[in-house]
């Protein structure tokens, strides 16, 4: 299991990361789960979009 913080697999020193967190509720507002993700940003484009 990994510590909270902890990012698995090899990771440089100083390398930037991107950190998503994502809550979900059930529908009375009460959550259900967390999840946090790390990107490494020298691995994988980000791309930004915009909708109106």
């Amino acid at each position: 299991m990994i510590a909270k913080g902890e990012v698995k697999g090899q990771v440089e020193e100083k390398e930037p990361l991107l950190k998503w967190l994502q809550k979900s509720y059930l529908s009375g507002g009460r959550a259900f789960e967390w999840n946090e993700t790390y990107y490494r940003i020298t691995k994988f484009p980000i791309k930004e979009a915009i909708v109106l």
